[in-house]
């Protein structure tokens, strides 16, 4: 039972010592694009649990997403840019809530590539203004 109990407060010591690290890393931030390389990284830690992160950032004259900063995901191209409407992540841009795909490879919309698996896409919003999509 005592090692459940230290095993518990371990992780979540990990933890907590990762979401400060992430926020260390935002704050330290001088560029939009430090700040998006410093939540993706931050969030890269196995005390979180999360394979792969990207930060798509909408371009305002498209409507496409531009991935501006990746973590865990080697195949991902810079500057890769996904249009407006396609993709899984295009559902958290259009209606600005967090959206759950248990399985990727499961959808008509999903784009191919190497990841496979779950995928959660959450709103990036400034003023209640969507700037883009975390996908994790």
């Amino acid at each position: 039972m005592i090692r459940k109990s230290t095993s518990r407060r371990s992780a979540q010591a990990h933890r907590q010592a990762a979401l400060l690290r992430l926020t260390t890393g935002i704050v330290s931030a001088h560029t939009e694009d430090d700040i998006y390389r410093a939540m993706v990284g931050g969030l890269h830690d196995e005390a979180l649990g999360y394979s792969f992160l990207g930060a798509f950032i909408l371009e305002a004259d498209t409507g496409d997403r531009v991935l501006r900063a990746s973590a865990g995901w080697p195949d991902a191209p810079e500057n890769w840019r996904v249009h407006k409407g396609e993709g899984l992540s295009a559902r958290a841009v259009e209606d600005g809530t967090l959206h759950y795909t248990a399985d990727v490879t499961r959808e008509a919309t999903y784009l191919p590539s190497r990841v496979r698996g779950s995928e959660v896409d959450i709103p990036l919003r400034v003023d209640g203004e969507t700037i883009g999509v975390l996908v994790v």
